[in-house]
């Protein structure tokens, strides 16, 4: 997503999603904090706890941000 440059700080109320795994696995992503979340180069970082998988799963995970209106998606498959 693409953050405005004048934004310093995140609020991670602001994002949601869902992560997906080609295994059928599903997981909401919902932050309920009001902590703000520091910006670095125009991204936020934050980590997301997933229960490990096997080989040959392809997880996809989508954010949402409603204060840029805005959704991102990427996946990957784990080298197991």
């Amino acid at each position: 997503m693409a953050i405005p440059k004048d934004t310093e700080r995140d609020t991670p109320n602001d994002l949601s999603g869902e992560i997906r795994g080609s295994d059928k696995y599903r997981q909401k992503v919902a932050f309920e904090s009001e902590d703000e979340i520091p910006l670095k180069n125009g991204y936020a970082t934050v980590q997301i706890p997933v229960p490990g998988t096997v080989k040959g799963t392809r997880t996809e995970i989508t954010i949402q941000s409603a204060l840029l209106g805005d959704t991102a998606t990427f996946g990957f498959e784990p080298p197991i």
